[in-house]
């Protein structure tokens, strides 16, 4: 998914996960149209932790300073932490809110 097709900083982050096995966060520094996932490598890979029941899990992640993407940014969730996997999560299973200007 493309947050931002343009250069910019993510200042904060909200990720839940609906699943009882861990998922990834993956941020590109790059457009959608330039991102392909499995291939592409990701600046950023935050594990969004599983939960064995319905209520979710997740993080919050908050900085002052951010952190700065020169093209663009992008973002994909995936089953497996390696930067060239392409599981794709069930759907609804990643939801996913970021701050950035």
């Amino acid at each position: 998914e493309e947050v931002k097709a343009t250069a910019g900083q993510v200042f904060s982050i909200s990720a839940f996960n609906h699943t009882a096995a861990p998922l990834y966060l993956k941020f590109y520094n790059l457009t959608a149209a330039n991102t392909t996932v499995g291939t592409s490598t990701p600046v950023l890979t935050f594990t969004v932790p599983g939960n064995a029941d319905s209520d979710g899990a997740g993080f919050v992640w908050n900085n002052e300073i951010g952190f700065a993407f020169g093209t663009a940014i992008s973002v994909a969730c995936t089953g497996l932490i390696a930067d060239n996997d392409t599981t794709a999560p069930a759907a609804n299973a990643c939801s996913v809110m970021i701050g950035y200007v």
